[in-house]
């Protein structure tokens, strides 16, 4: 026989060739016959005998189990179930039991998680005292003659610690004189936030507003502002709600804050007439339905002087006899 590397330009002789044939799927007491033909480019055939040959299918191990759960994403710290195929043994020998080690994701060991779970194709793994980080499940199968197998499942990540969520504006038992507020939060996860819940609650304890936002995957930080529209005067009490793609759900501490826009009012502010070179006080007085009056202040500190509480008062030596008016 001959062959060529260079297109036929000049060929090599050579009288033996070897091939190579792998059979797969079949049982220990079948027996198989073959021959071999050898063509060239001719046509020209010579084919050998019939022959058969004893197989040996001792020395193989079981075939490995497809670990099809968990999968490639993101589980929490509750229980996860890890499924797998079952194995069969090409020799036909009986199998002992399945072994689930849990590994790190660059396939070294970590811990056993059951040694022998019998010949069950399932085990429900509480994995609520693992760390977080990414893992692999090894699924071991041996026969009774010492042989084994394993198979692995996909990277998965385990993660059971918590998102968190810091409240940032507006600041605790703060007021303000608008009727609309941005809300705003620092929220943060290891291995990404899924959605986040603002709950504004008024003063006898009912939902006045709650939003939802929900974040691209990937996302493990964000700070988070939603404004809110046209709130009543009164008292709110807010907060947020962080749930990571693990289901992990999060919520913030409660503030407080106060919506007050409308203006106190005078209850006894009227004129009066005072005599010349007398010592001078007036009580004025107002009201506020939101936050409270917190001050009193008048246009003319020259003469005039008013306390906390909304006493006017002034020294006998500063008075004239004239009209004086008074902006409070």
């Amino acid at each position: 026989m001959q062959y060529s590397t260079n297109g036929g330009t000049s060929w090599t002789s050579n009288s033996t060739i070897v091939f190579d044939a792998h059979l797969h799927q079949f049982s220990g007491e079948e027996t198989f016959w073959y021959y071999v033909c050898a063509n060239d480019t001719l046509g020209n055939q010579n084919c050998s005998s019939l022959k058969y040959d004893p197989i040996d299918l001792g020395g193989l191990p079981p075939i490995a189990p497809e670990v099809y759960s968990p999968t490639a994403r993101i589980y929490n710290d509750t229980t996860i179930n890890i499924n797998y195929t079952e194995s069969i043994s090409p020799n036909g020998y009986d199998l002992t039991y399945y072994n689930i080690s849990l590994l790190n994701s660059t396939y070294g060991f970590n811990m056993t998680i059951i040694e022998n779970n019998s010949l069950n194709l399932s085990y429900v793994w509480d994995a609520s005292s693992v760390a977080s980080g990414q893992y692999i499940i090894a699924v071991e199968i041996c026969d009774v003659q010492g042989l084994c197998s394993t198979g692995y499942s996909e990277n998965f990540t385990l993660d059971n610690t918590y998102p968190n969520a810091t409240l940032i504006s507006p600041l605790n038992s703060s007021y303000n004189s608008t009727n609309e507020m941005n809300f705003t939060a620092n929220i943060t996860d290891d291995y990404g936030i899924s959605n986040t819940t603002l709950s504004i609650y008024n003063s006898t304890g009912g939902l006045f507003n709650q939003t939802t936002e929900n974040f691209s995957s990937g996302t493990t930080e964000k700070i988070i502002g939603i404004v809110v529209y046209s709130i009543p005067d009164g008292v709110y009490e807010w907060f947020y709600k962080v749930t990571d793609l693990a289901n992990n759900i999060f919520t913030s501490e409660n503030w407080t804050w106060t919506s007050d826009t409308t203006p106190p009012a005078f209850t006894n502010l009227r004129n009066f007439t005072h005599i010349v070179n007398n010592s001078f006080s007036q009580s004025i007085t107002a009201t506020d339905s939101g936050v409270g009056v917190y001050n009193y202040y008048l246009n003319d500190t020259s003469v005039f002087q008013i306390d906390s509480n909304g006493l006017i008062t002034v020294s006998y030596t500063h008075l004239r006899a004239h009209e004086t008016s008074l902006h409070l």
